[in-house]
């Protein structure tokens, strides 16, 4: 383990840490999406902006979905944390499209030991998900987002 996460570990200092500003998300429906995390997960809507043109598609993206002028709607998820949804026009890109995403914030899991994981087929599953992914793309997912974001390289 690097040196300083041990040496921060065992100082045992409290966070200042209170919540995250917003997880961002996207949706091609946010009529049901509003109706969910308000009704269903009694999560306010306490936010909605429209991104400014150029943000989308022009030089100061930085990191919105390629669409220009698309909403941005804001729900309270309690603890000073957020959740947000970018209203991506319908057809533009499936639910399951990684690019929606954006591959940098992936990562492949396995639920072993509970019930419904894929082991001890993993290789098979991953095989049958990234068929078709490009090599770059599938070695971040499963494993260089890891690495990167926890520093183990």
């Amino acid at each position: 383990m690097d040196e300083r996460v041990q040496t921060q570990r065992s100082q045992n200092v409290a966070s200042f840490a209170r919540g995250v500003h917003h997880l961002a998300l996207c949706t091609d429906d946010i009529k049901k999406t509003t109706e969910f995390y308000t009704r269903v997960l009694g999560m306010p809507l306490i936010h909605c902006l429209k991104v400014p043109p150029g943000l989308g598609t022009g030089k100061g993206n930085r990191g919105n979905p390629p669409y220009e002028e698309i909403r941005h709607y804001f729900f309270d998820m309690g603890n000073d944390s957020t959740i947000a949804f970018f209203e991506i026009p319908k057809g533009k890109e499936p639910a399951a499209n990684r690019n929606a995403v954006g591959v940098k914030n992936m990562m492949w899991s396995t639920d072993y030991p509970h019930h419904g994981a894929d082991w001890p087929y993993s290789r098979k599953v991953i095989d049958e998900m990234f068929h078709g992914v490009p090599a770059e793309e599938r070695q971040r997912i499963l494993s260089g987002n890891c690495i990167e974001l926890y520093g183990l390289a």
